[in-house]
């Protein structure tokens, strides 16, 4: 079977980092369909694998049990069922039809697949009040997903399970009439999944089932529209919101077909099995007392406050077998409770949780007082994603701009001055060096200024930017303008050796391998190629043969460190050269060099250094060292936070634990 579709490709600007779909009609076979869904899921199950590591959802969990909402959320379960009509979906292989009687039984974590994988309309939500443990059912729906989908017995019938990918609806703005579900998906997705070339056929065609998360978090108008949007979408989905969140926008747009699952407060039997397990026997007379309250006295404070996962899960967190947790009895009231643990999370995760491999020491005091100056950040932001990449807006535009401008203006002075001085003087140097520095002036200007502003990040590696195809390339055009330089000079009566004419096509050539790969706005902007040559470039860029994998923010971060910023060094090397061996053919091999090494080592510091936001980020955590007392390297703070479950990854930025957490973080006072 063969389709037709448009298929994305994510081109990287490096100059911006700034992520955009190109689209080119295709033919796909299904076997490449096929092939390509099993790649997805690969990097799906190893990504989350780790995160669900980080998120302590590998070891027991608290038990959760659900029911069918009793609020109206979403039209008539019959209809989600489709016992008495035709299914949107066919059961998953090997799953049974989910049926209402079922349903109204109610389950826990565990039985979530078999709805999701049964159920008819392949519309299912997940609702509960605040720390319910809604993501976390999520995830752990999603690997039990992967598990059925990447079963040997199932083989035969792979195509047909969809690969689940879980995502926030951040970014959709589903009534600007220019995108519809599908087109916002594959955007989406674009940024999450490198080198994926089949997101688009994969959607349309059902392959993938999209795990929606961050309902509750959009805007009213949003949730109605994105829940319109979402009623003709070719793909199964499940959708996580706060019950009240989704009781408001059901007033205004009803879910039709689908079926809200709310999850229940921790039963006090489950939660005090789960603490029991976690110590020896017999417990100690403090726990064995907790036990008791939660067991006989449901309206005590501990009782109340032990009602949903997440204080369950901190409590054990908190306190050692032998630690003091009588000092919860005498506070007033449940909220008191979680508040009391959630100011003793980050303390025991440094102290209690051993130092992840290969993370430097950080003391309780050091890291709590990090964290509750991002969280004070974000809440004033208004936003719970931590996106490093906007870290360089905090200490202010002016600050970021006078400290790199002066960084690099001087090394860039000293250079051209250094270079120049024994072939034209010590003064035209200086003359030269203030000329070109003024005229990169408004150029490093618009690249820091853009460090203000939300960039959308994605990631690439040095096969996609030079990869075979382009490298052939442009050798070819190093060959062929090496050759034609050699005639034409020549033919003028300007003959040069064949040595300088390889030097003066060099760039030529080498800005040929970049304008073919990856990095054919970066090359533009620093004069290698005009502009629109660089965008008919990069609209010709082929679609590039890379392994997929899910990108996280420390995928990202090793993206600006790793490759922008040595690919700016080599793109202002490509300048340099070009402009060396101009000057050399007529003012000879030394102030060609000269000259070469002054041009060339401006462009880099602008293309390599100025609008590279891990350049920027690192800058500025060295501003938040000093005055917030923050650690220096702090990107390697924030993987060590998210390795000890302080954090979690969200696609490429960070988030808090949970919202509870910041906002306690953001309140608590210096």
């Amino acid at each position: 079977m063969i389709n037709n579709f448009f298929r994305p490709a994510v081109v990287l600007n490096g100059h911006g980092s700034h992520a955009e779909i190109c689209h080119t009609t295709v033919m796909i076979t299904e076997s490449e369909l096929d092939r390509a869904a099993n790649q997805l899921a690969d990097a799906v199950d190893r990504h989350w694998h780790r995160e669900a590591g980080s998120r302590g959802l590998l070891k027991s969990q608290v038990p959760v049990h659900w029911q069918v909402s009793l609020h109206r959320l979403t039209t008539r379960v019959a209809a989600a069922v489709a016992e008495r009509g035709t299914p949107r979906f066919p059961p998953l292989p090997g799953v049974a039809p989910v049926t209402e009687m079922s349903l109204r039984a109610g389950g826990d974590l565990t039985d979530l697949h078999r709805v999701y994988g049964g159920l008819a309309s392949g519309r299912l939500m997940i609702v509960g009040p605040a720390a319910a443990g809604k993501t976390s059912a999520a995830v752990v729906l999603l690997r039990a997903a992967l598990h059925h989908r990447a079963d040997p017995a199932r083989a035969a019938h792979r195509s047909g399970i969809p690969v689940p990918v879980l995502m926030t609806l951040d970014g959709w703005a589903p009534g600007d009439g220019r995108r519809d579900v599908v087109d916002w998906a594959v955007e989406r997705l674009s940024r999450m999944h490198k080198g994926h070339r089949y997101l688009r056929p994969l959607l349309a065609t059902g392959r993938i089932a999209l795990f929606l998360d961050g309902f509750d978090e959009a805007g009213e108008e949003v949730r109605a529209l994105a829940l319109a949007a979402l009623e003709s979408a070719p793909f199964r989905f499940v959708l996580l919101s706060r019950t009240e969140e989704a009781a408001d926008t059901a007033k205004r747009e009803l879910p039709t077909g689908a079926v809200a699952l709310e999850l229940k407060p921790v039963r006090p039997a489950d939660a005090a099995e789960y603490l029991l397990d976690s110590l020896s026997e017999p417990a100690p007379a403090a726990w064995q007392e907790l036990v008791r309250q939660l067991l006989e006295e449901p309206d005590s404070a501990v009782a109340r406050a032990l009602a949903d996962p997440l204080t369950v899960s901190l409590l054990t967190e908190v306190y050692a077998p032998d630690g003091p947790v009588e000092e919860l009895f005498g506070l007033d009231g449940p909220d008191a409770v979680r508040d009391h643990l959630l100011d003793q999370a980050v303390a025991a995760a440094y102290t209690r949780k051993p130092r992840p491999h290969g993370c430097r020491p950080y003391s309780p005091e050091t890291a709590e007082r990090t964290l509750r100056h991002l969280a004070a950040r974000l809440t004033e932001e208004g936003t719970w994603a931590l996106n490093w990449w906007r870290i360089p807006s905090w200490p202010g535009r002016r600050s970021r701009t006078w400290i790199t401008g002066t960084a690099v203006t001087a090394v860039y002075l000293t250079v051209v001055v250094l270079a120049l001085a024994p072939w034209i003087g010590p003064l035209w140097a200086a003359g030269a060096a203030l000329s070109g520095w003024t005229l990169g002036t408004l150029d490093a200007g618009i690249r820091v200024s853009r460090l203000h502003y939300e960039q959308r990040l994605t990631s690439a590696g040095w096969r996609d930017v030079l990869p075979l195809p382009a490298i052939t390339g442009g050798l070819f055009d190093w060959i062929t303008v090496t050759g034609l330089t050699w005639l034409v000079l020549r033919l003028a009566g300007h003959p040069q050796g064949l040595l300088q004419c390889c030097l003066l096509g060099l760039p030529y050539g080498f800005g040929g391998i970049l304008l073919r790969g990856r990095a054919a706005d970066l090359v533009a902007r620093t004069i290698v190629a005009p502009f629109p040559l660089a965008r008919f470039a990069r609209d010709m860029i082929p679609e590039l043969e890379t392994a997929t994998r899910v990108l996280g923010p420390r995928d990202v971060w090793r993206h600006h460190t790793r490759m922008l910023f040595p690919l700016g060094l080599l793109a202002g090397g490509a300048v340099g050269l070009y402009t060396g061996g101009v000057a050399a053919m007529s003012n000879g091999t030394g102030f060609g060099l000269a000259l070469g090494v002054a041009v060339g080592s401006g462009h880099a510091l602008v293309a390599g250094v100025l609008g590279n936001a891990a350049v920027a980020t690192a800058l500025t955590a060295v501003q938040l060292s000093v005055r917030e007392g923050t650690p220096l390297r702090l990107m390697a703070f924030l993987d060590d936070a998210h390795r000890r479950g302080l954090l979690r990854a969200s696609g490429p930025a960070y988030e808090f634990r949970h919202v509870r957490l910041q906002e306690r973080l953001a309140r608590r006072p210096e």
